[in-house]
């Protein structure tokens, strides 16, 4: 039986990874978050503790001098992330829409 892909989860173009960070349009708009550096002292959302996304945002903080420690780290799941994300309550949203994305390889 001959098999084909059509379509996968992400994509993985060179030098980028297939998670984003996003951030509410008002704070990329006022100039509150440009770099992943911005972060600092802020909320971010993550579906669990402990879980690749977890990693995945301390990786990408260490590459702007940060880690998880620096950051806020909220951890809701992923039906809670809308809401938050939509009324203010968290700065970052690792999947859905957002208008604006910082380059999570600190660039």
């Amino acid at each position: 039986m001959p098999l084909k892909i059509v379509a996968d989860k992400a994509k993985n173009p060179p030098g980028y990874g297939f998670e984003s960070l996003l951030v509410r349009k008002d704070l990329h708009d006022q100039g509150k978050i440009k770099t992943l550096a911005d972060f600092k002292g802020r909320k971010i959302a993550i579906s669990a503790a402990g879980n690749s996304e977890d990693f995945l945002v301390d990786h990408a903080l260490r590459k702007a001098g940060l880690t998880i420690h620096d950051v806020d780290p909220v951890y809701l799941g992923f039906p809670q992330h809308i809401a938050a994300f939509t009324n203010g309550g968290h700065r970052r949203e690792p999947h859905g829409r957002a208008e604006h994305h910082v380059d999570p390889q600190g660039r």
